[in-house]
C-alpha cells in the first residue's frame, strides 16, 4: 500500500473521484478496464492514486464518466468555476 502523504494532491483528488464514480456506478474494474482499453492494473493504479494518466487520457475519462476534467480535482457543486477562478488573472494584475 502506498504512503498517502507521498502521493500528490492532484492524483489524490484524482483517485477519489474515479473511484468513487466507478463504485457508485457499480461497474467492476475489469469492465471499466476494457471499454476504456486499459489494463486493470493501470485503472487500479489511477484510483490509488499511484499513477497519473496523460492528459489525452484525462479527457478519455472524462468523455467516458461524463465527469468534467475539472471535477476530477475540484469536487463540488461548480467545481469547474473552482478551477476557472485559478486560472483568471487578478484585477489589476500585469500580464
Amino acid at each position: 500500500m502506498t504512503d498517502s502523504a507521498s502521493i500528490p494532491t492532484a492524483h489524490r483528488a484524482l483517485a477519489r473521484s474515479l473511484r468513487r464514480w466507478r463504485r457508485g456506478r457499480g461497474i467492476p474494474l475489469k469492465r471499466m478496464a476494457a471499454e476504456l482499453g486499459f489494463s486493470m492494473a493501470t485503472i487500479h493504479a489511477w484510483e490509488q492514486g499511484r499513477r497519473f494518466p496523460a492528459g489525452r487520457h484525462l479527457d478519455l475519462l472524462s468523455a467516458y464518466t461524463g465527469i468534467p476534467v475539472c471535477a476530477f480535482f475540484y469536487p463540488g457543486r461548480n467545481p469547474c468555476d473552482c478551477a476557472a477562478r485559478l486560472t483568471r488573472p487578478r484585477p489589476g494584475a500585469r500580464l
